[in-house]
């Protein structure tokens, strides 16, 4: 069902509360109503505008399919349409600043999400869980996107960036989406949507993505890894035996590193690693592994 206009059903199906201008969509009143799928947000309740939409509103509104928000909408509060897992389209006003946190989390039927040109931030969790999620359109104008905002979207395949540097990436915006091209996940790390621009450093850096072999290699194309420190990354993939993606970044080894790793890498019990580095440095691709460790270690 769709409601237009001054409606006597309103009071049945939405709670508002007024506010200095105007008044807000406090909480939806049907949610268990099975008949109600489609649903078009009034743009006026008794003269005013409604401006914006409570905190869970919508939440676990489980039969709902489609839902036209107003362009009076300008604000909303956190996880307004969690758990609607039927809803497959939604239209979002062109007035709308942000998207707030968990605002569409677990909306498992969502497939397509095209952002308005208004919003300048996706907040933490806004669509983590929107398991059919394949496509997302960014604004043009650029935006905000937090930390977890597209988490566990398995089936998301494309996010259509705009321009260089218009889009600022705070964190793992993009966990756990495996389809997702190496770009974007590159654009996460970096944290804007700009290849040519090195990793930014912080504490919670993601290796887990960097050393994936397809971010791996573009990073070593881009020399994204020029903030982070060739010590620091070759420690990394020491560490987490990654012996695979070393020929992949062999040409940013100089002598004195394959030396100092090949120490850090024997310490550490790493023989096929370890062995790998003394043939790179030493020219002898067909020395055996038991007979380099003997020759460097004096066994």
């Amino acid at each position: 069902m769709s409601y237009n206009g001054e409606n006597e059903l309103f009071p049945r199906l939405f709670e508002f509360e007024k506010t200095d201008n105007g008044c807000e969509l406090k909480r939806y009143l049907q949610k268990d109503n099975k008949d109600i799928t489609e649903l078009e947000i009034p743009a006026k309740f008794r003269f005013f505008n409604v401006r914006g939409i409570y905190t869970n509103a919508f939440k676990d509104a489980v039969h709902l399919r489609s839902v036209v928000i107003p362009e009076t909408v300008v604000s909303t509060g956190y996880s307004v349409f969690k758990g609607c897992r039927m809803l497959s389209d939604i239209s979002l006003p062109g007035s709308l600043k942000l998207i707030n946190g968990n605002m569409f989390n677990g909306c498992g039927s969502l497939k397509r999400m095209v952002v308005p040109e208004s919003v300048d931030i996706i907040r933490p969790n806004a669509f983590s869980s929107c398991r059919m999620l394949e496509e997302v359109v960014l604004p043009e104008s650029g935006c905000i996107l937090y930390s977890g905002a597209f988490r566990d979207c398995p089936n998301l395949r494309s996010v259509v960036f705009p321009g260089k540097d218009n889009v600022t990436l705070l964190g793992s915006v993009f966990e756990n989406c495996p389809l997702l091209p190496a770009e974007a996940r590159m654009y996460a790390l970096i944290g804007l949507n700009d290849l040519d621009k090195p990793f930014v450093y912080n504490t919670d850096f993601d290796w887990s993505t960097a050393l994936r072999e397809d971010v791996f290699t573009l990073a070593v194309k881009h020399d994204s890894f020029l903030n982070i420190g060739k010590d620091a990354l070759f420690r990394q993939i020491i560490d987490n035996d990654l012996i695979e993606l070393l020929p992949l970044a062999k040409d940013i080894l100089d002598d004195r590193l394959v030396e100092t790793l090949a120490d850090y890498s024997a310490d550490r019990g790493k023989t096929e690693i370890t062995a790998w580095l003394l043939n790179l440095k030493n020219g002898c691709a067909n020395v055996s592994i038991e007979q380099l460790i003997n020759e460097r270690f004096e066994l």
